[in-house]
Parts: C-alpha cells; structure tokens; sequence
C-alpha cells in the first residue's frame, strides 16, 4: 500500500470509467483526467484525507482506496474502495479494505472507519462485514439508479472490534504509507 501517485492517475480515470466501478460509487461518467489531475493537485495538502493505491509485488495496481473527511477531534474517516476492473473478485477488495482499516487504527489513531455503499451491492458488503463492519443504518431511496430509488446502507467499525492480526503492517519509506505483501491468487 503506498500513496496515490500522480502518475496512477490515468488509470484511475479509467477504472472509475468502467461499468464494472461507476455503478456502485458516488460519482457519474465520464470522468476526465483533467479533472482528476486537478483535483489530486488540490488535495496534496489535504490532511482531512488518505488517497491510496494497493500494487502487487511487480507493480501492477490492484485497487485504489482512500479515507476521507477525516475528522480528529471524533477520531473517524469515510472509506472509499475500488478495484482494478480486470481483478475483482479475486479476494483484493478485502485485504485492502483490511489494510486501510489498520492505518487508519494504527497509525492515525482513529476510533472508527465508516462507509456507504448500494443496497444492491452484496459482494461489498460481504466484503466490509468480513473486516469487521456492522450495519448501523439505512438511508432509504438515497440514490436514483436507471430511474429506480435505491438505498444506501451505512457501516462502521469500530478501533475495539477490529481483528489486528489478520495480516502483518509494516511501515516503510516518506511516500508509502504501509508496505505489505497482498497475496494476488485469491482468498
């Protein structure tokens, strides 16, 4: 896991681009690198949020997620998730999440990482509640999908609840933030 650099941005651009990406997030295409690399310049000094990336062991960027709204003085941060298109459902969305989770507990002492996402979206939320996340609520008919109303569920976890030896945290390096082995074949 290292920080999102501005040269992941194009591919950034192009999996929030993808079908596979854009229905589950908040955001509309087309999305456009313009756009994208200026909004990455504005938030370099942003200490209100994390942008990161996850890489395998040859480079290869595996999925993009962030914490946001960060907010010290109740010590919680909004999570935000995407894999790589041509990698899901390969166990990555996990252990990213998982990892971000221990960051955000370890390092910036956070009490607890909340998220939204589709009540459509079973695969994420099998995922989140996998790591740890309870369901706390549901903002009905929050979003208009292909004219249809649709919910959104909101998850947190909590610092105490979370499993801290899941997978090991090493820290490494000013530009990347956690250093970590993600096991790409699954599971």
């Amino acid at each position: 896991m290292r920080r999102l650099q501005e040269s992941d941005l194009k591919d950034r651009v192009m999996w929030m681009n993808d079908v596979a990406v854009y229905p589950s997030m908040g955001f509309t295409p087309p999305i456009s690198l313009e756009n994208t690399v200026n909004w990455y310049r504005s938030n370099l000094s942003n200490n209100k949020r994390v942008d990161c990336v996850f890489v395998n062991e040859i480079g290869e960027l595996l999925a993009m997620a962030g914490l946001t709204g960060i907010d010290y003085s109740c010590r919680k941060a909004e999570l935000y998730l995407f894999v790589n298109p041509n990698r899901q459902r390969q166990g990555l969305g996990k252990k990213a999440t998982y990892l971000l989770c221990k960051y955000a507990f370890n390092v910036l002492h956070l009490n607890k990482v909340f998220l939204y996402t589709n009540a459509t979206n079973i695969g994420a939320q099998r995922v989140y509640e996998s790591v740890g996340f309870k369901l706390e609520g549901t903002h009905r008919e929050e979003r208009m999908v292909d004219g249809n109303y649709e919910d959104r569920f909101y998850y947190g976890l909590l610092a105490k609840e979370f499993d801290y030896d899941q997978i090991p945290l090493l820290m490494i390096g000013c530009n990347s933030l956690i250093m970590n082995c993600i096991d790409v074949g699954g599971g």
